[in-house]
């Protein structure tokens, strides 16, 4: 497959909550995320060109503070079959927000 990433994206186990189609939520877990992409890993399939809104708490040791977490809208753009019955799903995130720090 040839690359075709502008971003460096880091490894990460980073829990993620996907809500869809204005009313649906699912939980799965980031594989790997750049400032404008991430790589979930879910167990629903999406479909490819849909908007999403990603929400998770950032990292202790990435940013040095407890409690920020961050929202974000995303364009699916790849699906692809994963082991057990999972999805892994790239996104193009479009946009983040600061909503809560504790």
């Amino acid at each position: 497959m040839d690359e075709h990433r502008r971003r460096t994206r880091a490894r990460a186990h980073l829990p993620v909550s996907v809500k869809y189609g204005g009313i649906y939520e699912i939980y799965g877990n980031a594989v790997n995320i750049s400032t404008r992409g991430m790589f979930v890993e879910l167990p629903r399939k999406l479909d490819t060109g849909s908007v999403v809104e990603v929400v998770f708490r950032l990292p202790r040791q990435v940013i040095r503070a407890d409690g920020v977490w961050l929202r974000g809208r995303a364009h699916v753009l790849r699906v692809e079959p994963l082991a057990e019955g999972n999805f892994g799903v790239a996104t193009a995130i479009q946009d983040y927000q600061v909503f809560r720090q504790a």
